[in-house]
């Protein structure tokens, strides 16, 4: 069955077929044609956009997105038109010290570096519990956690931790995964037997042991928390990179017999452009199927790390951080604002990311969904 029959069969059984009308059948007969003037990749994203929970999934991940890269600018934006004074802005690691208060103020004598005796004083601040814990109120729309942060600010810019670390690592593994399958896939042989034995040594090398080293290493050479993301996303890159790289390599194995790839040879084309411009734009499909379901998987693998403390700490937010207070009884039972929040927007990123993986991969593949 060529494509144009498999459009006309596939556009017939969306219809109707019990209506005989002549508007009917009119209607049908133009759908046909339009579909047949469609680009691939116009009818790809008719696919896609056809399935309700490919929506629901592309809407999930667009409003999670922008609460976390643009929601800090909206609510500065909002309170400038606030009317009503009911946005206050709070900080990543601005504490709500609102009801502190000194509580001791003495003269006391002490030696400066140079020797010198000084006067200064020492000066005792007292916060008001009523900030630690707090539950919804005016000024915090998801309460305070254990150190007066506000539990709603702190949301955003975890989010903005979590997504990067996903679109960064998916995009590392994939840049390594297209270059070393592409080659162990083309040219075979030693160099496809040297690559996958790499691959296979990645796939067998305990990687949670491995995460347990790689923190007490960074610990001891106390690494700042700002940069410790960064050697998370490389940790993570480093044991995820081998999936795509098999994939690649299973694609292309199939693709370099194909007629096109014969007539490359016969016109002399280089091998980089055999590999990047002929093999790999037809691997594409399946790389963004499987990056789409990456970015679910990685979320939860960040999430996990930062709950068992091998990931973003304090002072920095991320969900899984967030979630890991949960470690307290008294907290898991008594404070879910702590903790139920950022486990909501971890699930919600998950399932978004994975409707959309499985609608693109129905949408490339529309034979496979019947």
């Amino acid at each position: 069955m060529d494509n144009e029959q498999i459009l006309n069969k596939e556009v017939v059984e969306n219809n109707d077929l019990n209506t005989t009308s002549d508007d009917d059948l009119e209607e049908i007969v133009d759908e046909i044609s339009d579909v047949k003037q469609m680009s691939p990749t116009k009818l790809v994203l008719r696919r896609f956009f056809r399935s309700k929970l490919s929506v629901v999934g592309l809407i999930m991940i667009i409003t999670l997105v922008v609460f976390s890269f643009l929601g800090p600018y909206i609510l500065k934006l909002l309170n400038y038109i606030d009317f009503l004074d009911i946005i206050t802005i709070w900080g990543e690691n601005e504490p709500d010290t609102s009801g502190s208060s000194i509580i001791n103020e003495s003269l006391i004598k002490f030696n400066t570096a140079n020797g010198n005796v000084a006067f200064g004083y020492d000066v005792y601040t007292y916060y008001n519990d009523n900030n630690l814990y707090s539950g919804i109120t005016k000024v915090h729309w998801l309460g305070t956690d254990d150190r007066g942060f506000d539990i709603f600010t702190r949301l955003m810019y975890g989010g903005r931790i979590s997504l990067q670390i996903s679109l960064i690592v998916v995009f590392l593994e994939m840049l390594i995964g297209i270059i070393l399958g592409g080659i162990s896939g083309y040219f075979g042989k030693w160099v496809d037997q040297v690559i996958m034995r790499i691959v296979d040594i990645f796939n067998c090398i305990p990687t949670l042991p491995i995460l347990l080293i790689a923190s007490s290493i960074l610990n001891s050479w106390e690494v700042n928390e700002g940069n410790k993301i960064y050697y998370l996303m490389i940790i993570i890159t480093l044991f995820g990179w081998s999936g795509t790289a098999r994939l690649v390599r299973g694609q292309i194995l199939f693709l370099r017999e194909q007629e096109y790839m014969i007539a490359s040879e016969v016109m002399g084309y280089p091998t980089s452009k055999k590999i990047f411009g002929q093999l790999i734009p037809n691997v594409l499909p399946q790389l963004i199927v499987s990056a789409t379901l990456g970015f679910g998987s990685v979320i939860i693998y960040e999430s996990t790390l930062s709950y068992l403390g091998l990931g973003v700490q304090f002072p920095y937010a991320a969900w899984g951080t967030m979630i890991s207070s949960a470690n307290n009884y008294v907290v898991m039972q008594n404070y879910p604002l702590l903790w139920v929040p950022a486990g909501i927007c971890i699930v919600l990123a998950v399932l978004g990311f994975n409707f959309v993986g499985d609608g693109l991969r129905d949408a490339f593949d529309p034979k496979g969904k019947r």
